[in-house]
């Protein structure tokens, strides 16, 4: 079976959150060749600007904390503020080398067991397409261009498609083009793996 994937795959397991054990477990599969996993190159990219984005804003944020609680502390009242915020304004400036160290391993691991769909000039082209077609984002619109580009080579089988991103992706007419190619499209990861864990007992 294939499973193809975007950059939420990806941030879900680097940045520890709620499904990450769903993403763990379709790593295992794909390591174990119980699946081929496909992952589009952009999709590998994206997930970089977005801890750029987070660290900056971050950093903003404990800047102007920092500011807040050396005026307080100037007060009687809140003179040992600077000694108990401390451990929140270190957390706030580490966490982004935290999330940028757990990025690169995820990044490794994810491209030593999956197959990765290059972007080039059709990709982007069709992109421009697909963004009128479905009334998606530039972003959205490459990432589906891209799935579209794997499954027009792919042989006959069943496929799905894994995005957390149900606003712009879940409506009838992206599923319904998906379904012309075989492909199921799945808005969660725990969703996703119990049917391809089904499929796998299955055969």
């Amino acid at each position: 079976m294939i499973v193809l994937a975007e950059s939420n795959f990806v941030l879900e397991l680097a940045l520890e959150q709620s499904e990450a054990v769903e993403v763990e477990r379709f790593l295992e599969m794909a390591e174990e060749s119980a699946i081929r996993l496909v992952i589009s190159g952009f999709a590998l990219v994206e997930p970089h600007w977005t801890l750029i984005y987070r660290k900056k804003r971050r950093s903003r944020t404990a800047a102007g904390l920092s500011d807040e609680i050396a005026q307080l502390s100037r007060s009687k009242r809140y003179r040992n503020l600077i000694d108990t915020s401390r451990d929140i304004v270190t957390t706030l400036l580490e966490s982004g080398e935290v999330e940028f160290a757990n990025l690169a391993q995820v990044m490794r691991r994810a491209m030593a067991c999956a197959s990765v769909e290059a972007m080039n000039k059709d990709t982007l082209l069709r992109a421009q397409d697909i963004q009128q077609e479905f009334k998606l984002g530039p972003h959205d619109a490459v990432v589906l261009a891209s799935v579209e580009a794997h499954l027009l080579r792919a042989a006959a089988g069943e496929k799905i498609f894994i995005n957390k991103n149900s606003t712009d992706f879940a409506s009838a007419g992206i599923r319904a083009h998906l379904r012309k190619y075989d492909c199921m499209l799945f808005t969660e990861f725990a969703a996703a793996r119990a049917f391809v864990e089904h499929e796998l007992r299955a055969t």
